[in-house]
């Protein structure tokens, strides 16, 4: 029995699909944004990097704040 894959569903074709230029701008935009307060408001200092595995990996937010979101997308 072979289940057909999951991004052949139109529920989730956002997936595959390139994103409309709009969004790809506006996602850019936040990234620059985020950079520059970071950067300025928090700068961070990275330790650990090269223990990052080569393989997939996921990272988790361990609060429940605004700023784990774009913190982990700079």
């Amino acid at each position: 029995m072979d289940q057909p894959s999951v991004l052949e569903d139109p529920k989730y074709s956002y997936l595959v699909n390139v994103q409309p230029l709009f969004f790809r701008l506006w996602k850019k935009l936040f990234d620059i944004y985020c950079r520059f307060v970071f950067l300025w408001y928090t700068p961070l200092k990275i330790k650990g990097q090269n223990n990052l595995p080569d393989s997939s990996y996921i990272f988790s937010c361990n609060h429940n704040s605004h700023m784990d979101v774009a913190i982990l997308s700079v």
